[in-house]
């Protein structure tokens, strides 16, 4: 019987650690948009080898994205996110967007997070999501919207 409840109380803490961690965006996916490359997903794509004092790509750390982010509506934080950028306005507005791609953003095996900032920051300037959207170590809390 012990070990059922056990079981049990495992399963919870396992639902409920999933449940959480699926609303909201993760500080690592935020930080790609403050990432000062040329690309926002190189950084992903790259990795140092040994003493070399160059980066090699490292095409196998990252696999590509499902979500075409081509063809995601970025209006929503375009209309509401407008210069001089405030985070009272821009923040909400950037979560309508970002927080229906939770999962896919914050999964680091993929480049999700570069091609979505990748189509941000052609309108943004980089890194200020990441610089004035924190909420905690968390990251942004997706169940607010």
């Amino acid at each position: 019987m012990a070990s059922y409840k056990a079981f049990v109380w495992v399963l919870c803490f396992i639902f409920f650690v999933e449940l959480v961690s699926s609303h909201f965006i993760s500080p690592e996916a935020m930080k790609v948009n403050n990432i000062t490359e040329p690309h926002s997903r190189s950084m992903l794509q790259r990795r140092r080898y040994g003493h070399h004092k160059h980066w090699h790509h490292a095409a196998a750390v990252v696999s590509g994205c499902k979500v075409n982010f081509d063809a995601v509506n970025y209006m929503p934080l375009r209309r509401r996110c407008r210069a001089p950028y405030r985070p009272g306005t821009c923040c909400p507005a950037f979560m309508r967007v970002a927080c229906r791609f939770t999962d896919e953003i914050n999964d680091q095996t993929s480049n999700c997070a570069g091609e979505m900032f990748g189509h941000i920051n052609r309108f943004y300037p980089k890194g200020w999501f990441y610089q004035n959207c924190g909420e905690g170590p968390l990251g942004l809390n997706c169940l607010q919207i």
